[in-house]
This record gives C-alpha cells, sequence and structure tokens, in this order.
C-alpha cells in the first residue's frame, strides 16, 4: 500500500508505544487519555485513543536508537509523549561559532486560488490572572486556559501574540468533543446568546482569543471554522497581525477543498469586540494528506501570509512547500508556492515558517533536510518577494550541523527580516542527545552569516532546547523553548529561556518556570511581543487545569 494510502496512525506514529532503544517514555501519558471513539466518519482513522496528536513521525527506515527517539518521541508531535527523558545530562558552556551559510537564489514557483469566505461567532469569558516570581527581572503576570476546556484539549499548542503584547491568540487542536453533543453557548460580544452550538467533532480543534489590555486577561472569543469537522485540528498554526485584530489559523487535517487531510487555514477578523471569519484558504493544486495548514506566518499588517504545506510533493514525496496568500479588499489571494530548490522526500520543508513585518521576507525551515550535515541534520531558507514574485536568497545550516539535529524544526525573523533565529532541538552538542540549541544568523538578500550558537547554561540531555523560538521585533531578544526540561515539581516541567544580545554576543538572560505543580512540556510554544517585555509559553500538557487540557503563561520584565 502507497504511504499516502495508510491511516494516519500508521503514518504518524507506526506502534504508538514502541519510543526507540533506551527511550524512558511513560506509555500512561500517551496522549490523549478519552476511551476509543470507533464511530469516526467513514474514511477516517479510528484508534485505541481518541484525540490523536498532530505531527507524524518520518518513515525513513533507519534504525539507530537516537533516530528512532526522533521518529517517534521528539518528532511524532509536540506533547506526543511526555516522558522521554531521564533527565540527565552533560555538563557544558557556550560555544558560539560564525560561519557563512550557502546561498542561491533560484525561483519560486507561482500560483492563485480564490479563497472562500465564511462568518462564525464567539464566545466571551473571564479567566483570572495569577501570579509568580520568575528569573532574572521576569514576573507571571497570568494563567489561563479556556473556559469550556477538557482534558486532552492540546491547548497551547500554539500561540501568537500582538505586537503591544495584550492580545493572545492561542490554538486548542485536539478540542472539540463526539459528534452529536453540546460544547458551548456562544455569545458573540453586544449581540444575543444564541443556542447551545453543536461541536465539530472530535478534535476537530479551537483556537482562543485573550485580552490583557486591561492589566488583567481575561477571554474575549473562541474561534472555529464555520466548516469544521472531526480531527481537523484546526489550531494547528496561529499567527496574528500586529494589532491584534487578524489572525490566521491553520487546521492541518483538513479534507475541504482537496481530499482527506489535504489541510486549509482560516482568516479572522476582530470588528470592536466581535470576531468574524472572513476566508478559508487552500492551495489550489492541494492534494490529500498534504497537510497543509501545519505552520504559517502573517505580516504585520495582517494583509499578508504564508502557510506551511510540509507533506506535499512538488518534486518528490513529502518534499514540502510554503504558500503566499494576499489581502486585497476582502478578497485573499494565492500569489506564490515556495519550494527548495534541492528538496528532496520527507525534508518536511515548511514545518515552520516566519514572516517580515513588511511581509516581504520569509523564513522557512526544512529540518529533515540531510544536506551538507547529514540525515535530519536540516536546514532553513531565506525567501524575498512580494505578489507573485518570489526568489530564494539563502540557505542556512549550522556550522556545527550533524546527523538528526533538526535544524529548522522551529524559526523566527526580527521585524526588519536581517535576523533569524533557527531551533535544532535534536542537538546533542555540547550537553547530550536532545539537549538542544539554537542559532542566530544576520543577513540580507543572499549574504547571510551564523553570529551565535544559543544553548542553555543549566542544558542536560533530552531538554528539547530550541523545540519552539522567538524574536523581538529588533531582534535584540530570543525567547526558547525547552519543553522536556527536568524540574524537581515533576518530570518534563518544561522551561523557557530568554537571551538578549546582537551580533555574535548574546548571553542569557532569564529561565521562565510555570507556577503548576504538576505542569507538562511548559516551552512547548512560544511568543514575544514586539518590544520582547511580554512573553506567552504554552504548557500544553498542564495537569492543573482540565487533567491536562493545556495552558498558557504570560511574563513580563
Amino acid at each position: 500500500m502507497g504511504e499516502k494510502g495508510r491511516t494516519r496512525a500508521e503514518r504518524e506514529f507506526g506502534e504508538p508505544r514502541a519510543c526507540g532503544a533506551g527511550c524512558s517514555a511513560q506509555v500512561t501519558n500517551w496522549p490523549p487519555l478519552h476511551p476509543p471513539d470507533r464511530s469516526l466518519r467513514p474514511g477516517r482513522h479510528s484508534l485505541a485513543t481518541t484525540k490523536l496528536l498532530p505531527s507524524r513521525h518520518s518513515r525513513r527506515n533507519v534504525t539507530a536508537h537516537r533516530r528512532q527517539f526522533l521518529r517517534l518521541c521528539g518528532i511524532a508531535g509536540i506533547g506526543a509523549i511526555a516522558g522521554c527523558s531521564d533527565g540527565s545530562g552533560d555538563d557544558g558552556t557556550p560555544d558560539p561559532t560564525d560561519a557563512p551559510s550557502d546561498t542561491s537564489e533560484p525561483p519560486s514557483e507561482t500560483a492563485e486560488t480564490p479563497p472562500e469566505t465564511a462568518d462564525t461567532p464567539s464566545e466571551t469569558a473571564d479567566t483570572p490572572p495569577e501570579t509568580a516570581e520568575s528569573t532574572g527581572g521576569w514576573t507571571q503576570r497570568a494563567n489561563f486556559d479556556p473556559d469550556d476546556g477538557d482534558t486532552g484539549d492540546m491547548f497551547g499548542y500554539s500561540l501568537a501574540v500582538s505586537g503591544d503584547g495584550t492580545t493572545a491568540v492561542v490554538g486548542a487542536i485536539a478540542s472539540g468533543d463526539f459528534e452529536g453533543t453540546l460544547s458551548a453557548t456562544e455569545t458573540p460580544s453586544g449581540g444575543d446568546t444564541s443556542t447551545a452550538d453543536e461541536s465539530n467533532g472530535q478534535s476537530s480543534g479551537a483556537a482562543y482569543v485573550f485580552d490583557g489590555s486591561g492589566g488583567s486577561w481575561s477571554q474575549a472569543a473562541k474561534l472555529t471554522p464555520d466548516d469544521g469537522d472531526s480531527q481537523d485540528y484546526f489550531g494547528s498554526s496561529v499567527a496574528v497581525s500586529s494589532d491584534g485584530t487578524t489572525a490566521v489559523i491553520g487546521a492541518y487535517g483538513d479534507e475541504d477543498p482537496n481530499g482527506e487531510e489535504a489541510g486549509s487555514a482560516y482568516v479572522f477578523e476582530a470588528v470592536g469586540d466581535s470576531w468574524t471569519q472572513r476566508a478559508k484558504l487552500a492551495p489550489d493544486d492541494g492534494e490529500e494528506f498534504d497537510g497543509f495548514g501545519y505552520s504559517a506566518a502573517m505580516s504585520s499588517d495582517g494583509t499578508s501570509a504564508v502557510v506551511g504545506c510540509y507533506q506535499t510533493d512538488p518534486d518528490t514525496r513529502d518534499a514540502g512547500s510554503a504558500y503566499v496568500f494576499d489581502r486585497s479588499g476582502e478578497s485573499w489571494t494565492q500569489q506564490a508556492k515556495l519550494t527548495a530548490d534541492d528538496g528532496e522526500s520527507e525534508d518536511d520543508f515548511a514545518k515552520s515558517l516566519a514572516l517580515s513585518d513588511n511581509g516581504a521576507t520569509a523564513l522557512v525551515g526544512d529540518p529533515h533536510e540531510a544536506d551538507p550535515n547529514g540525515d535530519l541534520s536540516g536546514s532553513a531558507y531565506v525567501f524575498d518577494g512580494s505578489g507573485e514574485s518570489w526568489t530564494r536568497r539563502a540557505k542556512l545550516t549550522a556550522a556545527d550541523g550533524d546527523s538528526d539535529d533538526v535544524f529548522g524544526w522551529s524559526v523566527a525573523l526580527s521585524g526588519d527580516g536581517t535576523t533569524a533565529l533557527v531551533g535544532a532541538f535534536g542537538d546533542e552538542d555540547p550537553y547530550g542527545d536532545l539537549s538542544g540549541s539554537a542559532y542566530v544568523f544576520d543577513g540580507s538578500g543572499e549574504a547571510w552569516t551564523q553570529q551565535a550558537k544559543l544553548i542553555a547554561e543549566d542544558g542536560d540531555a533530552k531538554d528539547h532546547f530550541g523545540i519552539s523560538v522567538a524574536l523581538s521585533g529588533d531582534g535584540s531578544r530570543a525567547l526558547l523553548g525547552a519543553e522536556n526540561k527536568y524540574s524537581s515539581k515533576t518530570t518534563n516541567a518544561g522551561a523557557a529561556y530568554v537571551f538578549d544580545g546582537s551580533d555574535d554576543s548574546w548571553a542569557q538572560q532569564a529561565k521562565l518556570v510555570d507556577d503548576a505543580a504538576n505542569g507538562q512540556q511548559f516551552g512547548n510554544s512560544v511568543a514575544l511581543s514586539t518590544d520582547g517585555a511580554t512573553a506567552l509559553v504554552g504548557d500544553v500538557r498542564d495537569f492543573d487545569t482540565d487533567g491536562s487540557g493545556g495552558s498558557a503563561y504570560v511574563f513580563t520584565s
């Protein structure tokens, strides 16, 4: 049977309980936590668990235990197995390095597609903030979760924050009740309470908007697509404009219009206090199992978006691609398709994305690429352009890159597009296997240079440092997640780290931890305000909220 004819379970996880030699996974943490639903609609898979987690392991036939871990533990989705760590590691010290990156400029492919539009109401709710002290002059200001949250929702899987740090959009990728059950009462701001709304189905997903403009944080809206369905995984990616009024939200499991798990993305806009679905984005050459919407980024003014489709087959299976969409008036149109000219099978190009403020520079992660540092070493590509004309300007790789580093799993760009931050959570140098790192590059056009390698001062093996990254607007502050960082409170508690710097001089300024007694994978997602003074950190398996439904934390400096 061909790869794209297999079920998602077969393609993503293989044997779900297998973690690879040497992995100490706690199989009781294999989410989700509900009994199975074997009545999913025809053509969709059914599993021994009801809320299948996103992101597949690669199907390359590798046998080394480290590669097995990356495939089935570290890369099987953020939060797929909490507990793949023994908390041990080697000591080490930071080792910044300078090296030029490879560059070239082949043109990208282009295409256009008309969007679909629809409106949807949102709900509002208040969540009182909590406060707690963190290190390095940072203070925890709020901890929030959705008012209708449930075990296994994976709230915090993705998140974004507005430029001024007062609007947060948080994805709950596995949210959604069994089909035919009631999920919530929608209450559009300034309008009448509607009748109870039926859920879009299991793991249909949702995204939540929180407002912190008044000094405390409260839920302002719940966003769901008007055509949502089971296992759409709406909320798999989120991005928001600088003013916090336009959001693009990925649903990489959606089957409409391009077939099973082809994926889509939705644009929502806020008018006053109400949020409305404005457009549905899908590539004009989309196919089933493409996974469009797995990643997304948006320009500062909310008029341009780039959406990742990491399982497309432009030249070879699952090489990946990214699509540029621009807004004109009320319509969104596909402008360009970005691909790696040297892409190969299962590179997963566009697994991560970032976009400059003006929407003219895109950074695209390609974490499974083998060239030039070995299998799964990874890379990232810089594209410049506008409208239908986009050009690949540079290929970024780590100067000390090695096999299984998955460099490019996470990426971030400064507002002007001249500073890039690339995470490599599989890096083993210097703390040991899967300790992780991130790299800072400066440049423009074809000239990009590695400036620094960032590692945590207290790094350990299996920390997954660099699993998520963010940059301030001027590129002088970086926020990096380490979702598996050991804590005395609980295994795999997670942490986030703040670094400040410029050029080749970067230093760790703070370590952020949550106040949860039972949180796990704090740091699986991160975001920074433009001035770098507000940090948003996801904790996708926070057991202090709704069992393990997840939460998000706000810190300020």
